[in-house]
């Protein structure tokens, strides 16, 4: 159980200078990274962690590091998380707005906190409206949230 109160660290307060950090958030989804280029090897497991302030960040675990972490790593749980590193997000495909990314190392803690939690929503949206979509549409640089309905595929009927 991790031993913070009020103020909590937040991911806002990240930059990639070295040094010991901390951060509560909330696992909002986690996922296998393969390469399907390479026979579908496991490269990662991928992260999105969510803070009290609405902020959004991608975290990455190297597949040599999963099995260290993954039973401490449950979607909705509230955690706190010590000694990571960060680098500048340059990948394609942006899934948050965050500058920064997390990666886990072999000095990463993980706990789940259960007293004292911050309130932290339980999903995050990226709505933009259609003049944002056109000006993304195959830059390959983010993935946006879209809600609609399906109303026709080109060969098929619905």
């Amino acid at each position: 159980m991790a031993d913070f109160k009020p103020p909590y660290p937040t991911l806002e307060d990240l930059d990639n200078v070295s040094g010991s950090r901390a951060v509560i958030v909330r696992l909002i989804q986690k996922w296998e990274a393969r390469n399907p280029r390479r026979g579908n090897i496991l490269m990662s497991l991928d992260l999105l962690l969510l803070d009290e302030k609405d902020n959004l960040i991608k975290a990455s675990i190297n597949h040599r590091l999963i099995g260290k972490f993954k039973n401490n790593l449950h979607e909705g749980s509230i955690l706190c998380i010590k000694d990571f590193d960060v680098g500048k997000t340059y990948e394609r495909f942006k899934l948050s707005d965050h500058k920064y990314i997390i990666y886990f190392n072999h000095s990463t803690t993980i706990n789940e906190v259960l007293e004292y939690a911050p309130e932290i929503g339980k999903t995050k949206f990226r709505i933009s409206n259609y003049e944002k979509l056109l000006s993304i549409a195959n830059t390959n640089e983010e993935l946006p949230d879209v809600v609609g309905r399906i109303i026709f595929v080109l060969g098929s009927n619905l």
